[in-house]
């Protein structure tokens, strides 16, 4: 069953159970008030034979006193039953009170101890008590029963109209609310089902046509808050497949550079264009090896977006493991013309790293300095600690980068120099495992522009707990 109609049968089922319930309570407020209201008109109707019965009380100086007090008593009431016949139809009882045929009025007398006096009383039943009053004071009580139903005369007809009246209103409150809820289910439902298609689209791969809901977008209630999901979900795969296409290209890139100049000199030395001599077998190992390193860059890098890169931390001296990074590449630097100095403070640092992956992590950021920085450059690390944590500071006075490409030197095969030229710098997957490296450690890592004009990479890492 669909949305639509489970809401329709939903909002139907509801409204039929408040008018079903509507109808009851209604029912039963009419019943009462009628039944009410015939007890308060019978009691204001004795009102007349209080009167009387206090006017004998006092005549006969007690209700012990009246002579024949039971003739009496059956002559007032049989006297008041005759003017609330004529009330009723205008004919008086057929019989006289003295007949046999003619029965009291179910009422009762008593004294003000609410002692019988005359008539049937049960405490048993539901009797309305009527105070007889003489000087200001009770001196009896007309006690009769309350009626419980209405089984005869006018207010019963009356009674069953409403009822008929009140059955008519509730069916057709039931087909209007048939015709309401019918669309207004749809209203409901069509957000919905806008929704859907987008979603739908989204698995098609189409994640750019999604005009259809911005205006859902709008609505400040939870299918509003839906709409901006799926829109800002849209946005963030057709990225993704963008990256995803570009990294495809990227890659494709850097592979075919490497392997066409392999194919190109073995192909000159099987033609004798090129004699094999150890020079070219250098050579040729030069690239291969340069093939291999892109390609244990390419499978760090997705070992670490996959989360597969293992991590055996430590707790390690940061200061010793920079100086030692920093006399390993002393070495390879000033062959470049490139100097090299550490600015450490006197207390050692202590941080729960990975010593090898934070070695690779400066390695890979050296190397950047090598390949970037000009001759007579100098590239100086810094290390402070400030709030629980470690600030390492590698800068440089070369020619630095422009501002739109500091956001980006951490992307994934992202050079500055886009004509990928391989004499400028290397495959532009280091900074991108540094990123993943510092990540793994709870770090942040970000470029700058450096003071000395150059380029500023700082790496934040938290200090050790113990």
């Amino acid at each position: 069953m669909r949305i639509q109609q489970k809401l329709f049968l939903t909002l139907l089922s509801t409204c039929i159970c408040l008018v079903i319930l509507m109808f009851a309570f209604m029912r039963w407020s009419v019943d009462r008030g009628m039944l009410e209201y015939v007890n308060t008109r019978e009691a204001n109707q004795l009102a007349p034979i209080l009167q009387q019965l206090a006017n004998s009380y006092e005549h006969y100086q007690g209700w012990e006193n009246i002579p024949q007090p039971r003739h009496f008593f059956r002559q007032l009431l049989h006297q008041q039953r005759q003017l609330h016949g004529r009330d009723h139809d205008n004919k008086p009882p057929k019989e006289p009170y003295d007949s046999p045929k003619s029965r009291p009025p179910n009422i009762a007398i008593l004294n003000a101890q609410q002692q019988l006096v005359f008539g049937r009383y049960h405490n048993s039943k539901d009797y309305q008590l009527l105070p007889i009053r003489s000087q200001q004071q009770i001196v009896g009580w007309l006690a009769r029963p309350q009626k419980k139903f209405i089984s005869k005369g006018f207010e019963l007809a009356f009674v069953e109209k409403q009822t008929e009246t009140l059955a008519l209103i509730s069916l057709l409150v039931c087909a209007l609310a048939m015709l309401i809820s019918f669309p207004l289910a749809r209203h409901f439902v069509n957000p919905i089902r806008q929704l859907t298609h987008a979603l739908h689209r989204l698995t098609q791969g189409d994640y750019q046509n999604q005009q259809d809901t911005q205006h859902l977008q709008q609505r400040r209630d939870e299918l509003g808050g839906l709409a901006q999901d799926i829109h800002s979900l849209a946005a963030t795969l057709n990225k993704n497949e963008q990256l995803r296409k570009q990294w495809l290209a990227d890659t494709s890139h850097e592979l075919r550079t490497p392997v066409s100049i392999l194919l190109a000199e073995i192909e000159a030395m099987l033609d004798e264009i090129r004699p094999i001599t150890k020079n070219n077998l250098q050579s040729l190992q030069q690239e291969t090896l340069q093939l291999k390193k892109l390609i244990d860059d390419l499978h760090t890098l997705n070992s670490a977006n996959l989360g597969s890169l293992h991590y055996h931390k430590q707790n390690t001296d940061l200061c010793a493991l920079i100086q030692q990074q920093c006399d390993l590449h002393q070495q390879s630097l000033k062959q470049k013309s490139i100097g090299i100095s550490c600015k450490l403070p006197s207390q050692a640092i202590h941080c729960y790293i990975d010593r090898s992956r934070i070695a690779q992590l400066l390695d890979n950021i050296l190397a950047n300095c090598k390949h970037y920085c000009p001759a007579n450059s100098e590239v100086l690390i810094t290390v402070r600690s400030e709030q629980q944590q470690a600030i390492i500071d590698i800068a440089d006075n070369g020619p630095g980068v422009p501002d739109e490409a500091l956001a980006h030197l951490f992307d994934s095969l992202y050079r500055v120099e886009h004509s990928r030229n391989r004499s400028t710098g290397g495959s532009g997957l280091g900074l991108a495992i540094c990123q993943r490296i510092v990540a793994a450690h709870d770090g942040h890592i970000v470029a700058k522009h450096a003071a000395q004009g150059g380029l500023l990479i700082e790496i934040t890492l938290p200090l050790s707990s113990t």
